[in-house]
């Protein structure tokens, strides 16, 4: 092997070690401390395992062509591909779309996955394709002399039509959910006077045009308890099937069997108390419910601190919405056409999947105030509180659990905890509960406690720092919310 091509197989290497290094930092765990687990092709270590085989395999193909030392065609496309992964990063973070380490995962992903897969392309066709290969070995002229770079550009592109078509095929944890026409996220859309919703059925989604899954309320009838439980995600996860909203129905009618319930899950994902308010008076009341559960708190204190600039008051993708206004006045948005492509691509999803499981950071522009989120929490509360009344309908405020409140935490649990602000969560929560117990004493509301629900609990229950299992944490806390209503004589 000459010289020249030990360095270019150096090369290589570095840029393996260099990529496996930043994604692995990026993160925040190694796939050689930690087992893989259950297998997902979407799980970002074993991406992260697919795409170290294939450079292996890059590395093995290329050290066999250096060794013979042979006058076939090299794809030499380390000089190409970084390049274009950064290229890639660049305009991610031109189109002020995710923040800066999203940027840098679309960069790494370009080096782990596409970069080798576009080798090995190479390769392939080079060496079993002719009219490639007599194609790249034209150098004669100076306009020929670029076409092993144009044949590069044709292969990588090929290489990721491969790649999304895969990433659709394998994708079931993923589904398409409508248009998206909502800042940065591919299962929003705009929605009169709530800003974003999920899709209702006409657009694909899955919300019927009382603004929630199921089949839809007709006439009230005799005997017939409708209850309505509203909130952010933590109200939506588990939708018909093993949410808060079904598990409650179930315990209910276990013990009301001489009347019809109906517990509607009203759940919006990342809905502040505001649009809470907004929901209530188009949707919920109009439907002549006996019994509104609130049950919240979490996303009042989160959206401002870690998700939205303008900070209290203003609902997730605030400002996405009010650049999305801005540039729709320019004569060619490239912003929103790239947007819109990254809304349509499996893989862009993806990175944006794995990019949410990384702690969040404090928006450095925005200092957040709890004083200032306790009294826009206040308002909100006691306009629902009195509008529910109004409709001659029982009302509970709730604050919903957050994992600084269990006693017993697991390991797992505990390190959701080690991002430093989010130790902060655990003090605003406690004026956030306050506030709750206040409104419901000045409205005469009722105020039951979920915060501590999970106190004595000592196995897993929080996936993330606010929410729980599924099967076992809405069931728990839909049977103490069962328990207090029956014993509270709420459906009497």
């Amino acid at each position: 092997m000459t010289d020249k091509n030990k360095k270019k197989l150096l090369f290589y290497c570095f840029l393996l070690a260099l990529s496996l290094l930043g994604f692995f930092f990026s993160q925040y765990y190694s796939i050689i401390t930690k087992s893989l687990g259950n297998i997902n092709f979407f799980y970002p270590k074993f991406v992260v395992l697919i795409g170290f085989l294939l450079w292996i395999l890059v590395l093995w193909s290329q050290f066999q062509d250096f060794s013979q030392d042979n006058n076939k065609p090299k794809p030499y496309l380390y000089e190409i591909i970084p390049v274009l992964c950064l290229f890639a990063a660049l305009i991610v973070l031109w189109m002020e779309v995710f923040y800066l380490e999203i940027a840098i995962l679309y960069f790494l992903f370009g080096m782990i996955i596409v970069t080798p897969i576009t080798i090995l392309l190479f390769k392939l066709l080079v060496n079993c394709c002719p009219l490639a290969k007599k194609f790249i070995e034209r150098t004669d002229t100076f306009f020929l002399k670029g076409s092993k770079f144009f044949f590069a550009l044709f292969v990588l592109f090929l290489s990721i039509i491969a790649l999304e078509i895969g990433f659709r095929a394998i994708s079931k944890t993923m589904p398409a959910r409508g248009e998206s026409d909502y800042g940065n996220r591919p299962d929003f859309v705009l929605s009169p006077y709530l800003m974003f919703a999920e899709p209702n059925e006409k657009e694909g989604g899955s919300l019927n045009s009382q603004g929630f899954q199921g089949e839809e309320l007709q006439k009230k009838k005799n005997g017939e308890k409708r209850i309505a439980i509203l909130g952010g995600s933590a109200v939506w996860a588990g939708k018909n099937k093993n949410s808060i909203a079904s598990f409650l129905q179930k315990f209910l009618r276990e013990n009301y069997s001489d009347k019809e319930i109906r517990v509607i899950n009203y759940g919006r994902q990342s809905y502040i108390s505001m649009q809470e308010l907004i929901l209530l008076q188009r949707n919920v009341l109009p439907l002549d419910f006996d019994l509104i559960i609130i049950y919240d708190g979490y996303n009042d204190i989160h959206i401002p601190c870690f998700a939205e600039p303008k900070g209290v008051g203003y609902p997730f993708l605030y400002s996405k919405l009010k650049q999305r206004v801005e540039l729709s006045q320019q004569l060619f948005n490239t912003h929103y056409f790239l947007k819109y492509l990254a809304s349509k691509s499996s893989i862009c999803r993806y990175i944006y999947q794995i990019s949410t499981a990384s702690p969040p950071k404090l928006i450095a522009s925005q200092e957040f105030d709890i004083e200032v989120c306790a009294k826009e929490y206040q308002r909100n509360l006691f306009q629902m509180a009195k509008l529910a009344q109004a409709y001659q309908s029982e009302i509970i405020l709730s604050v919903q659990p957050f994992v600084g409140y269990k006693d017993h935490k697991t390991e797992k649990e505990s390190s959701f905890l080690s991002g430093g602000l989010l130790e902060d969560m655990v003090s605003y929560y406690k004026v956030i509960d306050q506030t709750a117990r206040q409104v419901a004493q000045e409205t005469k509301a009722h105020y039951i406690e979920t915060l501590n629900v999970f106190s004595s609990e000592k196995s897993d229950i929080f996936i993330d720092p606010v929410h729980i299992e599924r099967d076992t944490g809405n069931s728990i806390v839909a049977k103490y919310l069962a328990q207090e209503i029956i014993q509270k004589k709420f459906l009497d």
